[in-house]
C-alpha cells in the first residue's frame, strides 16, 4: 500500500496531547506522551483513510502535508457564560506568530 506524509497537530492538554489533522477534522485522538500521541495519530489516520476509501470519499489532498505551519495567538471577545470562574489567565493584546 502506498505511503504519504501528513501534517499532524499535537496540542498539550492537562495530562495528555490532543491530536488533530487539518484536512481530516473527523480524525482526532490523544496520547499521554508525544511518542504515544504520534503512534495513536498514525493508527487513527490509517483507520480514517480506510473508512474514506470504503465510502468513496475524495482522494488525499496534495497539501495534506505542509512544509511549515504557522501558529498564532489571537485575542477574541468571549461571552461571560463561556468563561470558567477559575480562569485567571492574563490576556495579552499583541498578536504572536511563529513558524514551526
Amino acid at each position: 500500500m502506498p505511503k504519504k506524509k501528513f501534517t499532524v497537530i499535537l496540542l498539550p492538554d492537562e495530562d495528555c496531547y490532543q491530536v488533530f489533522f487539518p484536512h481530516y477534522p473527523d480524525c482526532i485522538t490523544f496520547g499521554a506522551s508525544v511518542p504515544e500521541a504520534l503512534q495513536m495519530a498514525q493508527e487513527a489516520l490509517e483507520l480514517t483513510l480506510k473508512s474514506h476509501a470504503d465510502w468513496g470519499r475524495d482522494p488525499v489532498p496534495e497539501n495534506a502535508w505542509a512544509s511549515h505551519v504557522v501558529v498564532a495567538d489571537i485575542v477574541a471577545e468571549v461571552p461571560e457564560s463561556l468563561i470558567e470562574e477559575t480562569a485567571d489567565t492574563p490576556v495579552e493584546t499583541d498578536l504572536a506568530v511563529k513558524l514551526v
